[in-house]
Parts: structure tokens; sequence; C-alpha cells
């Protein structure tokens, strides 16, 4: 068995899975600034957005994927327009924090 299936694995905070976005998505602003960027104003208020997003930061967070999105909440373009980017990062890593990575899993 490889020795990293034995180590502890603490997921990510919000603010670590916020720097991500706001690095992807604003990268100009503070993280503060950033945080209440809505995924429209910077074009992504879509569906296949919404899975790329998810995808950069799956793969920034963790050294294997850790799966889907699994059940999205009912979101519509026109809710996505005024989602912000702390909104995302919340649901992100409660996602990353429920389901673990590998199989390990967080608290």
């Amino acid at each position: 068995m490889p020795a990293e299936t034995h180590q502890v694995w603490e997921p990510p905070d919000t603010g670590s899975v916020l720097e991500v976005l706001a690095d992807l998505l604003a990268p100009d602003l503070a993280l503060d600034a950033a945080a209440q960027v809505t995924l429209g104003s910077v074009g992504h208020a879509d569906d296949l957005s919404l899975h790329h997003l998810w995808n950069v930061v799956a793969d920034e967070m963790c050294e294997r994927t850790i799966g889907d999105l699994g059940d999205e909440p009912d979101w519509t373009p026109e809710m996505l327009e005024d989602t912000t980017l702390v909104e995302v990062a919340r649901w992100f890593q409660s996602i990353i924090a429920s389901e673990g990575v590998g199989g390990v899993h967080g608290g």
C-alpha cells in the first residue's frame, strides 16, 4: 500500500479555494474585492464554466481527482449571474471536505 494512503489529509479552507478562483477570474483585485465578484461579471455564469472552475480547483487543491460536482444546486443561469466567488468557494470547499481525496475523507 502506498505511504500516502496513511497520511492525514486536511481539506482546504474556503479562503484557499477562493484564492484559486480569484487568481483565475479576478487576478488584478485584492482578495476581499475578488470575493464579491459575480460569475456574471466575469462571463462564467453557465454550467460549463462552473464545471471548468470545479476542475481547476480540484486539480489545484488535490494531487488526485476528487470527483465530479455531484449534486449541484439547481442554479439557473440567472442565479449564477449574481453568485459571488466566495459563494462558489464555500460550495466547492464543502464538497472537498465531505468527499475527501482518493478515499481519504476530511473531517
